[in-house]
C-alpha cells in the first residue's frame, strides 16, 4: 500500500492538486501584473469603474522594477509548478523535487516575511500604524490600523500569520514525501534490474605474459620432434 496523507489519499493525488493549482495562481498573478506593466506602459487605461470611468496607472521606474521582478518570479513559479504537475503524472522523481524545493524556498521567505511582520508589529507599534495607514485619509482604513493594536486583533494577526505556514508547511512536507518515494522506487527498479556481476578488471602482462619465462621445454634434443628414437 502507497504512502498517503489526510489519512486515505495518495501522495501522488495530492501533489496533482498542489501543483496544479499553485500552476493556476502563479500564472494568473504573472499574468496580471504583465498585463498591467503593458498597458501603463502604452498609456492605455487599466480598466473601468463602475461609473464607466477609465482607471489609468502611471507608475514610478521602481515600482516598474519591482513589477517585472515579480512579474518573473511568478512566471518561474508557473513554469516549476507545472513541471511538478507533470512530475507526478509520469512520476518523475527530479521533476517533483525541483517543485517540493520551490515550495521549500516559498515557505522559507513566508516565515522570513512573518517574523518581519511581527518584529516590526511588537517592536513599533506607531511606526506599524503609519506603515498600515500608508497616507491614506479613508478614516475606515485609519480607525482599521488603530484597531489592529488592540489585544483581540493581536491575537487574530498572529493566528491569520501562523494558519497559512501550517497549510505550507504540510504542503511541502506532501510534495517532499512524494519525491522521497518515487527516488526510493526507483533506486529499487535499478537494484531489481541493474546488473551486478564483477566489474571488468583489466589484463595486464604481469598477470598473463604473453611469453613464457624461462628456458623453452622443446630445446632439449630428447623432448623435441624425432628427438627420440625407436
Amino acid at each position: 500500500m502507497g504512502a498517503k496523507y489526510l489519512c486515505c489519499l495518495p501522495l501522488r493525488l495530492g501533489v496533482l492538486v498542489i501543483s496544479f493549482i499553485q500552476f493556476i495562481a502563479s500564472a494568473l498573478v504573472s499574468g496580471l501584473l504583465a498585463f498591467v506593466l503593458v498597458r501603463e506602459a502604452q498609456g492605455r487605461p487599466i480598466f473601468e469603474n463602475k461609473d464607466n470611468e477609465q482607471v489609468f496607472f502611471h507608475f514610478s521606474s521602481r515600482t516598474k522594477i519591482v513589477g517585472i521582478i515579480l512579474a518573473s518570479v511568478y512566471g518561474l513559479s508557473a513554469l516549476i509548478s507545472f513541471t511538478g504537475f507533470i512530475g507526478a503524472i509520469r512520476k518523475k522523481a527530479s521533476y517533483v523535487r525541483v517543485f517540493a524545493s520551490l515550495l521549500q524556498g516559498a515557505l522559507a521567505a513566508q516565515i522570513i516575511l512573518m517574523i518581519a511582520y511581527f518584529v516590526l508589529y511588537f517592536a513599533d507599534k506607531d511606526e506599524f500604524k503609519k506603515v498600515c495607514i500608508n497616507n491614506s485619509t479613508n478614516q475606515a482604513v485609519i480607525d482599521n490600523c488603530n484597531d489592529l493594536t488592540r489585544p483581540k486583533s493581536i491575537w487574530a494577526l498572529i493566528v491569520s500569520a501562523i494558519i497559512p505556514i501550517l497549510f505550507q508547511a504540510y504542503g511541502v512536507y506532501i510534495v517532499s514525501s512524494y519525491a522521497k518515494k518515487l527516488r526510493n522506487e526507483q533506486f529499487l527498479h535499478q537494484e531489481s534490474f541493474g546488473f551486478k556481476g564483477p566489474g571488468y578488471v583489466p589484463v595486464s602482462e604481469e598477470s598473463h605474459p604473453l611469453t613464457h619465462q624461462g628456458p623453452y621445454p622443446y630445446a632439449d634434443n630428447s623432448h623435441s620432434f624425432g628427438g627420440q628414437r625407436v
